[in-house]
């Protein structure tokens, strides 16, 4: 019926077909809890929080426990930079499931992003029940990056880089260590050139790129860097 139906049409990436076919079912039976979650699931996706909310409430009226639902609010939260809700729903998620690493990865990026040590706690946790998770490893390297601890940091690029070596943020960033920390520019400049080789529209890349050539007293290079990092729409 409905439901089958907005799935087919989700997955076609026709998201107001599917709108539409969940709808109708939901008329049918306002609380029906698979159109509730299919229509959270795909207003969440589509960045509607407000029609998203309305169906997992609906879902989670019916299901307390609901993983799906009860992280998906949790971000929403999140994404609204409601914290105190946003942990609330996180921190549940790990009591109801202590191997859920999503979980422990969302309360240790929202720890971290406030400078609370116990965000590494979290992200520590994330990373033991999914060790490949190259977001987990990269809010721990930037962690020791913003507390200068470089050698702690660096290691973590290093790790991301053997899984993703496309990762254009572990080469800018471990080029800004270079560039700001260890002051060896010629190093800096290889790695902000592999970020650049990664995604060639990288405008804060090439402005590093330029910082570096600066500091070597390369000012033609500097200045072509400064240029292409401007044209690509660079603002300090």
């Amino acid at each position: 019926g409905g439901i089958a139906v907005g799935d087919a049409y989700f997955s076609l990436g026709n998201v107001d077909d599917s709108y539409s076919a969940l709808h109708q079912a939901l008329k049918l039976d306002e609380n029906n809890f698979e159109a509730c979650m299919k229509m959270g699931e795909i207003a969440f996706y589509s960045g509607n929080y407000e029609l998203a909310m309305e169906n997992l409430n609906k879902v989670t009226a019916q299901d307390k426990d609901n993983q799906t639902a009860l992280f998906m609010k949790g971000f929403i939260y999140m994404e609204t930079n409601d914290t105190a809700n946003a942990v609330y729903y996180f921190r549940r998620l790990t009591e109801l499931s202590p191997d859920y690493a999503p979980a422990y990865e969302q309360l240790g990026m929202l720890y971290i992003n406030n400078n609370n040590k116990l965000g590494l706690e979290y992200l520590s946790t994330a990373l033991s029940l999914d060790p490949k998770n190259v977001n987990i490893l990269y809010g721990i390297a930037q962690f020791y990056q913003d507390a200068e601890e470089a050698d702690l940091a660096n290691e973590y690029y290093v790790k991301i880089l053997e899984i993703d070596p496309n990762f254009k943020y572990a080469w800018f960033n471990r080029g800004r260590l270079e560039l700001e920390l260890y002051e060896d520019y010629n190093s800096a400049l290889d790695f902000f050139s592999k970020a650049l080789d990664c995604d060639p529209q990288f405008a804060e890349a090439y402005h590093n790129k330029g910082v570096a050539y600066e500091m070597l007293g390369d000012n033609a290079n500097a200045a072509s860097c400064y240029s292409k990092a401007r044209e690509l729409g660079y603002k300090k």
